[in-house]
């Protein structure tokens, strides 16, 4: 029991050291940070919470002032997966954001009905801090064939760390050539030298004498 115990306390505190780990977020559309436009949450019993957020804009002259915005903070640096729960009658259409960043012009696909959900993922690159999740009726919305869906909850999760470059490898200079000076004669080299010619100067002078 003792050593299950001691495990547990090991992963606690690899989790605590490596919050990135653990870093799933949940948050319910219906409880915005913002919206533009008029509120719109609806009661759904099939929904995530019990509750949806409707992008319905007034008009397509107005659509574009229909958003619907969500804040939250991550620990850490790096790719994260953004899970959207939604449900559509037919293809909807809305824009999505990540600080006032277009990420795509999302196609909601069919879910069959308003009270059946489904959901789709996208990748983003965020760092560490504080950060708003945006959607918003798209430019060319119409009330005939370009129409919004209904927002269910949001699921952002960790993928990986953001790479760091790693530094240019500093080149040392390379040390100067060792510059060889000629070797100094030795003090023997030199006595030989001076017997030597002491010996041919003693026999020239003999010589001549004779």
């Amino acid at each position: 029991m003792k050593r299950f115990a001691f495990f547990f306390l090991l992963l606690a505190l690899f989790v605590l050291a490596n919050p990135v780990f653990a870093a799933v977020i949940e948050i319910e559309a219906e409880n915005y940070s913002a919206y533009g436009g008029a509120e719109n949450i609806q009661n759904v019993a099939e929904a995530s919470a019990g509750q949806i957020y409707g992008m319905k804009p007034a008009d397509e002259f107005t659509a574009q002032e229909t958003w619907v915005g969500h804040d939250f903070t991550v620990d850490a640096a790096g790719t994260y997966a953004v899970e959207v729960h939604y449900s559509a009658s037919g293809n909807r259409f809305a824009e999505m954001f990540m600080d006032n960043t277009p990420v795509d012009y999302i196609t909601f696909a069919d879910t069959g009905a308003w009270t059946t959900f489904s959901s789709f993922v996208r990748e983003v690159e965020l760092g560490a801090g504080s950060h708003t999740l945006k959607f918003q009726a798209p430019s060319d919305y119409n009330n005939d064939t370009i129409k919004t869906p209904n927002l269910d909850k949001f699921v952002i999760s960790f993928v990986e760390a953001a790479e760091t470059e790693a530094p240019e490898p500093v080149t040392e200079p390379a040390p100067p050539e060792a510059v060889t000076t000629p070797a100094a004669p030795q003090t023997s080299d030199i006595a030989f030298g001076v017997v030597a010619l002491m010996v041919i100067a003693g026999i020239a002078v003999r010589r001549k004498s004779r």
